[in-house]
């Protein structure tokens, strides 16, 4: 009987492990089931999730990454005003 595994990321690392192992075929990528959930923003106001499936290519690539996963958090940008320190100013 094979072993099943169910991992729940938010992890790129892990991401890009399981990608290098279908690349080099120590997994086999028909093998491996992605589900991903997202902000369906197509209903506004709500919190509803729209629920799909990807898979990694042959080269191990996810497909169809929703917009902004495992993206870094935006910042505000750099200003030299943003650079002094509260010690400066006072």
């Amino acid at each position: 009987m094979p072993i099943r595994f169910f991992l729940e990321t938010h992890s790129q690392t892990i991401i890009d492990r399981v990608g290098e192992s279908v690349e080099s075929g120590a997994v086999k990528r028909e093998d491996m089931q992605v589900v991903l959930f997202e902000l369906d923003r197509s209903k506004p106001n709500t919190q509803t999730s729209r629920v799909c499936t990807t898979e990694f290519d042959s080269e191990g690539v996810l497909q169809n990454w929703p917009f902004g996963f495992l993206s870094a958090p935006l910042v505000k940008p750099i200003t030299p005003d943003s650079l002094v320190t509260d010690a400066v100013r006072n």
